[in-house]
């Protein structure tokens, strides 16, 4: 009844059946079942004429692509995101082939494309090298620590296309939509619309470290990111006896043999964490607010009561100005509204070695869901001072 959407992650939709729902369409979203295992679940923001349309035409008009994994009590149905065949959480997924060592970011992400999605937007040449020989570990991990080190990212659409690059390159970097707190204040503008949202904010330092030391090679040589070169003042957490907190994170790769590759990929993953994590969620009124929102994206937010604003930012709104901050969009959960579309595409035995493509429509078989959707905001913090 709702999908849920991460940043290079992997999602979730669930739904549910209705009861006078046909037996043969029933028995279509049993998972152990040759051909409708891991078969492609596709969710559209309206109905489509299955009659006149194609596997490009739903896949174009897609809000969310995933994978069919589970069924409870006959009529509830749920699955991840298609980025889950490049690598669940688990560590399970698509394990790449043996590389004929790629260097720069550009040959990375052509290396990586796995056979079954499409190539999309690609890095531009030079920009580094980095030289590793990845082995046992999936497209997912091995995409993630190779955008790590030339600080890009990546995304999976929902036609089955994987972009890599700069966020610059994937994602809205200049806010095209803006998230207020009070109610009545939402508009669409030629240049903005806004989202009225009720915003919470959480903070943490279980990630936090103040260093990051990485073994690589033999497992002899490290290399550290941080630690006690960083100034006391710019690490205001405490040990029990009152110093400043030294805590460390250590990791180890054999596969990396270099010391500025190890040195490279230590700052990046330390860079991440450094901070600690703070994360706001709207919960906004939007039919479709894949529409207005894309998980990638950096929004608008104003809600000055609770401290989110940045007066460096004058922007015209409603006729007024207004000093939001700018803050990326990580998630989204929206529930499957009626009058959207939902599809099953299976794939049907046609002989011994052949195997066919047979979507079908379980739009008017799924309950409907009502409710808001909800953002997940996330913004790095400024650098943190002792007072």
């Amino acid at each position: 009844m709702t999908v849920q959407e991460r940043h290079m992650a992997p999602g979730r939709v669930d739904f549910t059946l209705r009861d006078e729902s046909p037996r043969h369409v029933v028995e279509l979203c049993r998972p152990l079942v040759q051909g409708q295992g891991f078969g492609t679940i596709v969710v559209t923001p309206t109905r489509l004429p299955m009659r006149d349309v194609g596997t490009a035409a739903i896949l174009a008009n897609a809000r969310f692509s995933g994978r069919l994994t589970g069924r409870e009590r006959r009529t509830r149905v749920s699955g991840d995101g298609i980025v889950g065949q490049l690598g669940t959480d688990n560590n399970q997924g698509t394990v790449i082939a043996p590389l004929s060592t790629p260097t720069t970011f550009a040959t990375w992400a052509t290396a990586l494309l796995p056979t079954y999605l499409n190539a999309g937007i690609t890095p531009a040449a030079g920009g580094g090298s980095y030289t590793k020989d990845f082995k046992a570990v999936t497209v997912r991990a091995a995409l993630d620590e190779v955008c790590a080190f030339f600080g890009g990212e990546w995304r999976v659409r929902p036609n089955f296309t994987l972009d890599v690059g700069t966020r610059a390159q994937l994602f809205v970097t200049t806010p095209k939509t803006v998230v207020v707190s009070r109610r009545g204040e939402g508009s669409r503008e030629l240049h903005l619309t806004g989202l009225v949202g009720d915003l919470s904010l959480s903070e943490d330092l279980e990630d936090w470290e103040r260093s990051r030391m990485l073994y690589y090679g033999s497992g002899t040589t490290s290399v550290e990111q941080g630690g006690l070169t960083v100034a006391a003042a710019d690490v205001p957490f405490r040990e029990p006896d009152g110093t400043s907190a030294e805590i460390r994170r250590i990791t180890e790769d054999s596969q990396i043999t270099a010391s500025a590759d190890a040195l490279g990929l230590a700052t990046a993953e330390w860079g991440k964490v450094r901070y600690g994590h703070r994360e706001f969620r709207a919960s906004v009124d939007a039919y479709d607010v894949g529409m207005h929102v894309g998980v990638g994206d950096s929004v608008w937010v104003y809600a000055p009561e609770q401290g989110v604003f940045n007066i460096a930012n004058q922007v015209r709104y409603r006729g007024g100005v207004i000093f939001p901050e700018s803050i990326r969009c990580v998630g989204r959960t929206w529930p499957i509204r009626e009058g959207m579309g939902i599809y099953f595409r299976r794939w049907v035995n046609n002989g011994t070695t052949t195997w066919g493509e047979d979507w079908v429509d379980l739009s008017p078989y799924v309950l409907p869901e009502t409710g808001d959707a909800t953002l997940e905001l996330f913004a790095v913090p400024r650098k943190l001072k002792v007072a």
